[in-house]
């Protein structure tokens, strides 16, 4: 069976490249797995954050219903609030040990993407979308320990700093509006995820991503 291409001149002028431009906002979290520093078992609560994003993509429509797309995002570095971790515990020199530490995520990310459109009107349509994103992770975790212990008082900062390169399946959902034969607004929800290592240091990432978007079909 062959597909029924719709009969709309504007949609039928739109089959080919486009370039894209997006504006989103990101509602982040990350995990981080827990750690001993100098014999302080560290922790870290999960962190989340709300942060804008820009992102641009370069796509292909193959016919009304089917294209690819190629898009870059770079995701924000956020801070897992004011106070990721209060910890203290009872030392074995018989003292208190205690923390105060921060995460830190930022995630660069290319996401060649499969895209699905189902036109409602002449103007209109609807979008699905899965891609194979290829993410690039700076994450760690920063803040101040102390060790109140019979004769010894320490307090030091922390500072770690760990990277990787990860990979992982992600998912879309939008619509647009074409105001013109090349020139269309829409907007997009996104979902990606993924789990970094870096000498140990583990760190679980997810993203849910609403962006509004600007598209012109050459």
């Amino acid at each position: 069976l062959s597909e029924t291409a719709p009969t709309s001149d504007k949609i039928a002028q739109i089959i080919g490249p486009y370039v894209q431009l997006a504006l989103g906002i990101s509602s982040q979290s990350s995990q981080f797995s827990r750690k001993t520093v100098d014999s302080v078992s560290v922790a870290p609560e999960a962190s989340s954050s709300n942060d804008e994003d820009l992102s641009f993509a370069v796509g292909y429509r193959l016919t009304p219903y089917w294209g690819v797309e190629l898009a870059k995002v770079s995701f924000n570095k956020f801070w897992g609030g004011d106070e990721v971790k209060k910890g203290e515990q009872v030392s074995p020199g018989g003292g208190q040990q205690s923390y105060n530490l921060d995460s830190k995520m930022e995630v660069e990310a290319v996401v060649p993407w499969l895209v699905a459109y189902y036109p409602l009107s002449d103007h209109i349509e609807l979008q699905a979308r899965i891609g194979y994103g290829f993410y690039d992770a700076s994450y760690g975790v920063t803040g101040n320990i102390r060790i109140t212990e019979p004769g010894r008082i320490v307090r030091f900062g922390y500072n770690e700093s760990n990277s990787d390169i990860n990979d992982a399946v992600a998912l879309g959902l939008g619509g647009y509006w074409r105001f013109t034969t090349s020139w269309a607004v829409g907007g997009q929800y996104q979902y990606h995820n993924s789990n970094f290592v870096d000498s140990g240091n583990e760190a679980d990432w997810s993203n849910h991503r609403l962006s509004i978007n600007l598209r012109y079909s050459f």
